[in-house]
């Protein structure tokens, strides 16, 4: 049964044409060499430095409320979800009158649902065939989101007619013993000068990562791969806020991440995430996610991008070590 959750609206910017244009302007007409010199609290550096950004973005766009996203069938149009509270409403009734007129006009409204249901999936489909003419990865991240991936079928056990592994544990043992026994070491392929190198371990005197100082371009560089559509959560600083001032507020982020490297405190406002509930395929069960702000993640991932690219060139991280790392991938 699917949980009642009361969402409140969230707030977004329209943006305009014109707004866009005055919005880059403004960051430039700012003093920031003077701001940023009396400043030496990471905290009030940030706070400081939001409320001049939010009231330059006040000034050029307009803020509207909008009503959050059913949290049943995501994945739908919302005149279908519509139809389909409309159609258990019908389901109900007739539970209730058990009057045939009922129960026909609910076998109706069922019917449509159907066609509805099929024409927004043809819809996504044809979406997805056309973006993977710019995107090749664009049928592939579809078939990945939208499939679940069932598990692995009973094991016949060998020697036996009707008996069969049903248990995880004993699947993963019998895969186990059978990869051991068929899949043995070839003179060719797995000779010992090729066996994977380990994990680099030396003396922080010799090999220490080098002092990050945060230039304009590599801010530049993070605020074009920005997604503009990524949920900001409570916070009114969006990625389409970063993406439209563009180079006119490299500059002064530049100063602010800068300050809080020197500082060695992170901001108590970065810390700071909004919790919702995403719901699971099928829409019956839900998993919680956390939305950080977008200024906190933009410093997060150039920090992120610098100890990754140290570890890498200096080989920290074992040749075995998958998760979380670029171009390499958990599943088999």
């Amino acid at each position: 049964m699917t949980p009642k959750l009361t969402v409140k609206p969230r707030k977004i910017w329209k943006v305009d044409d014109e707004g866009a244009r005055k919005f880059r302007q403004r960051p430039s007409s700012i003093d920031w060499n003077g701001f940023f010199d009396l400043q030496c609290n990471s905290d009030v550096a940030v706070g400081s430095f939001q409320e001049l950004f939010l009231a330059a973005a006040k000034d050029c766009f307009q803020l509207k409320s909008v009503g959050s996203k059913r949290l049943l069938r995501p994945s739908l149009s919302a005149t279908t979800g519509e139809s389909l509270r409309k159609s258990r409403g019908a389901f109900h009734k007739w539970r209730r009158t058990k009057d045939p007129k009922d129960l026909d006009a609910w076998k109706e409204m069922e019917t449509r649902c159907k066609k509805m249901i099929h024409a927004d999936r043809y819809r996504k489909l044809r979406i997805v065939a056309g973006s993977s003419r710019r995107n090749p990865r664009a049928v592939w991240q579809y078939v990945k989101k939208n499939t679940v991936s069932s598990p692995i079928p009973p094991i016949p056990i060998p020697g036996s007619v009707d008996r069969y592994l049903v248990h995880a544990q004993d699947k993963a043992v019998h895969i186990s013993d059978v990869s051991v026994k068929e899949y043995v070491e070839c003179p060719v392929h797995c000779k010992e000068s090729q066996t994977p190198s380990a994990c680099r371990l030396t003396s922080p005197s010799t090999v220490h990562c080098p002092e990050l100082h945060i230039s304009t371009s590599t801010i530049l560089s993070n605020i074009r791969k920005l997604d503009a559509n990524k949920a900001a959560g409570s916070s009114l600083i969006t990625d389409r806020l970063f993406k439209i001032a563009g180079t006119s507020i490299i500059y002064p982020l530049s100063r602010l991440f800068n300050l809080i490297l020197q500082s060695g405190k992170f901001p108590t406002s970065g810390k700071m995430a909004d919790v919702v509930v995403v719901p699971k395929k099928g829409g019956s069960a839900f998993r919680p996610i956390s939305l950080l702000p977008p200024l906190s993640k933009l410093f997060e991932k150039i920090l992120s991008e610098h100890l990754s690219s140290f570890f890498i060139s200096n080989k920290l991280l074992s040749d075995s070590q998958y998760g979380f790392r670029h171009y390499r991938s958990t599943e088999m």
